[in-house]
């Protein structure tokens, strides 16, 4: 009931997240903001408690994404392979009984690396502050 309506604002405060962030990468032509080979980005998502099989979507500042599922107990691993920094993460509750979810990451980890995001409702709330 009245979900749709809190998925708008969910989508434009993540949009102004990840453009806010823009200004955080570095100024190097190295590419070295880009997602190396085999990086990945992990954790849980959760509405107070885990949700299970949520969809969780990144998306880059160029607008690029990559999208994995959680399993029954809320983890997920998304390689981010390709993005570029910031990145967006959305996550959606399939049987619909949380709103959309939200965080954001300012640096992608290296080739190899696992970076730590959890999406809750405690970084959806940061997210919205980030937005004007």
């Amino acid at each position: 009931m009245g979900q749709g309506n809190l998925a708008t604002p969910i989508v434009v405060a993540t949009g102004i997240a990840v453009a806010l962030l823009g200004g955080c990468g570095g100024g190097s032509d190295s590419g070295a903001s880009s997602g190396s080979q085999n990086a990945a980005v992990s954790g849980t998502v959760a509405g107070g408690n885990p949700v299970a099989n949520a969809t969780i979507t990144a998306t880059d500042v160029n607008g690029k994404t990559a999208t994995t599922q959680a399993g029954a107990n809320g983890a997920y691993t998304l390689n981010v392979a390709g993005l570029s920094q910031p990145i967006a993460l959305v996550a959606t509750d399939p049987s619909g009984q949380v709103s959309p979810l939200v965080t954001a990451l300012a640096q992608l980890p290296a080739s190899g690396q696992t970076a730590v995001a959890n999406v809750t409702t405690l970084t959806t709330a940061l997210v919205a502050l980030l937005t004007p």
